[in-house]
């Protein structure tokens, strides 16, 4: 039962901790000013109700891309950060989703 216990309630706890670690850490400043997220023109707003983020995943081990991500889990498909639109185009999918996008960019890996 014990080893039970580790195999199963080990890997859930570290996941809680990861998971709590990168909420609390993702709006803390980067160094880099604040990127605002504004509406596309004319674009068609979504009807999920929950607060989506524009997130520019960046790292030293991943190549630079944005992503529209929501509160409900539903995640718009990775724009390449090494196109001039990208950003652009997770923020058409972020409103594609939910009207309710946050202000700014989110930075989750700092």
């Amino acid at each position: 039962m014990n080893a039970l216990v580790w195999v199963i309630g080990v890997p859930i706890v570290l996941a809680l901790l990861g998971a709590a670690y990168i909420r609390r850490n993702r709006d803390k400043p980067s160094g880099e000013p604040a990127v605002p997220v504004r509406r596309p023109a004319g674009g068609r707003t979504g009807s999920c109700g929950q607060q989506t983020e524009v997130w520019h995943v960046a790292s030293s081990d991943v190549e630079p891309y944005y992503i529209a991500y929501c509160a409900c889990e539903w995640m718009g498909p990775a724009r390449d950060g090494a196109d001039p639109k990208a950003q652009e185009k997770a923020t058409a999918d972020a409103y594609g989703h939910s009207g309710n996008v946050a202000p700014n960019v989110v930075r989750p890996l700092g």
